[in-house]
């Protein structure tokens, strides 16, 4: 069965194949990830700079940044009564289009404000009506998947 999936290592290979013009495996049988000659780490380099841009391309005719659309993962958020924060996802990363409600519920549009003046309307007063605010504030950082963030 074939395998679509690719490792850097297999990646690292074939940019060393077309560069050196070898053959499959006359090359470093595999590449020591962890070396820092100069052929491997001009290697790296090249197989990161390809990667940055297929992350980030660049549109050549506007000159502006292109975000795909298989990158953009849209989350709902059930609201709760009496519940006011909410963790959103770990790849969370920014707002693509406005909060809103379901057109059935019929409530006016959320608008952006700091995390500062969410707390501040809190001391003010705490009910329980429809939010017509909202803020998006870091919660916590952990070392190895970067910041979270709360709604």
């Amino acid at each position: 069965m074939a395998n679509l999936s690719l490792q850097y290592k297999d990646l690292y290979n074939l940019v060393a194949r077309f560069l050196w013009k070898t053959q499959p495996g006359k090359w470093m049988q595999d590449i020591d990830t962890k070396s820092s000659d100069t052929q491997t780490t001009i290697i790296k380099n090249i197989c990161a700079r390809g990667y940055r841009n297929f992350l980030y391309p660049i549109d050549e005719r506007t000159g502006k940044e292109y975000l795909w659309t298989f990158l953009k993962q849209h989350y709902t958020i059930n609201l709760i009564n009496e519940k006011w924060k909410y963790a959103l996802p770990e790849n969370f990363s920014e707002i693509l289009t406005e909060p809103s409600f379901s057109d059935e519920d019929g409530y006016i549009s959320l608008t952006r404000v700091s995390p500062e003046k969410i707390l501040d309307m809190r001391v003010a007063a705490v009910e329980t009506i429809v939010p017509s605010y909202y803020a998006i504030a870091p919660s916590n950082y952990d070392l190895e998947t970067g910041t979270f963030y709360e709604f």
